[in-house]
């Protein structure tokens, strides 16, 4: 997975620790706008600067993210500080993504101390959630309804360079250990674990490795970069996957509702029964198409064209972070949502249809009523 160094920790050689942390920032964010705002901030510092990838394909986003560094600052986790810059990175679709690098020893023994720690940092996800809330103050109308979400999906990946003497290979560190470390286990594991622990596994040299798990990847590159990159993108995805599913939820909550508080697909009469469970249905079908929208801009952000390993390293973690059951989910309650909105535009309709054949039938009545009058005076 390798090309020129891009970041410093990367150039120099040592193993790093990428913590990283996404949230839900709004509905959609105006990259171009955005870019104005944020006068610091640059498209370029992507490792794929330009599109071309290392070796024969495309690395391509649509549109391609907005990237901002500032200091670190004096930050430390368990005894390992932050070094370098702090980059967030802002994702069209309503995501940021922060990104922090601490130096790690190589010791699998150290690291494994020091990974449940790095895992789900209180101390990271609030300096994070800050740092996310004052470039969301600075955007100000760049972001469509801005919010920060109540939850954060973190991620941390382990860099560390390959060694001269010996390929990158699983079957060279102890298995054990290196469950414990993925897992972020202080105990014993079984064999099944330790197995399902390092299924998802992806090389495309011999001097290079990514085990990707549920808490965090170990990678072995002498340029990780792509390989982070790729990580970062899946950890928004699945953060962006959760926050639509129970966005979802809601929607189909507020659908029961509406049907059973009397302002159901059947209900009778032209007063505000009618017209509170309109609005009602107009707000479910904003939300239904906002939903879909989101889903496709997700799905359409990234494309790995030609490159094979990183496209199975995506494969990969798609499997592991159960992005397809999410996937499946999502356009699930989406076909629910149409269904329940199309019966009850096809319900508005046929009562358009019965209250306008009553209109007829008393315009005949009063037609007729009106003839006759002259007779009856007689």
């Amino acid at each position: 997975m390798s090309a020129a160094p891009s970041h410093p920790v990367a150039a120099a050689g040592g193993a790093s620790a990428r913590v990283l942390i996404a949230f839900d920032v709004g509905v959609g964010i105006d990259l171009d706008l955005a870019a104005r705002r944020l006068a610091e901030a640059s498209r370029a510092g992507l490792w794929h600067e330009g599109g071309t990838s290392r070796r024969t394909g495309t690395f391509e986003y649509e549109p391609l993210p907005l990237r901002l560094a500032s200091p670190a600052g004096s930050i430390s986790v368990g005894g390992l500080a932050v070094a370098g810059e702090v980059e967030v990175t802002l994702f069209d679709f309503g995501s940021m993504s922060v990104h922090y690098r601490l130096p790690i020893p190589r010791e699998l023994k150290v690291l494994r101390a020091a990974m449940p720690v790095l895992a789900g940092s209180e101390v990271l996800v609030v300096e994070a959630r800050r740092r996310v809330e004052s470039i969301l103050a600075r955007l100000g109308d760049a972001v469509d309804r801005p919010s920060v979400a109540a939850d954060a999906e973190d991620y941390v990946v382990l860099v560390m360079p390959p060694e001269a003497d010996r390929p990158a290979s699983v079957e060279s560190f102890d298995p054990q250990e290196l469950a414990q470390l993925l897992r972020a286990e202080q105990g014993e594991l079984s064999e099944e674990e330790v197995r399902d622990s390092t299924a998802e596994r992806v090389s495309h040299g011999r001097s290079d490795l990514a085990v990707v798990d549920w808490h965090g990847a170990l990678v072995i590159d002498a340029d990780p970069e792509p390989t982070v990159e790729v990580l970062e993108f899946a950890n928004v995805q699945l953060l962006e996957f959760r926050h639509l599913d129970r966005q979802l939820d809601l929607a189909l909550s507020q659908a029961y509702e509406t049907l059973r508080g009397g302002r159901s697909l059947g209900g009778r009469g032209l007063g505000w029964r009618w017209s509170a469970a309109s609005r009602d249905w107009r707000r479910l079908a904003r939300l239904q198409v906002e939903a879909a929208l989101l889903y496709e801009s997700i799905q359409n952000a990234l494309k790995l064209v030609g490159d094979q390993s990183l496209a199975r390293l995506m494969a990969a973690t798609a499997r592991r972070f159960h992005l397809h059951r999410w996937e499946a989910s999502i356009l699930r309650k989406l076909e629910v949502l149409e269904s329940i909105y199309s019966k009850f535009s096809d319900a508005q309709a046929h009562r358009r249809a019965e209250i306008l054949e009553w209109i007829i039938i008393a315009l005949i009545a009063f037609e007729v009523v009106f003839g006759l009058l002259p007779t009856l005076g007689r």
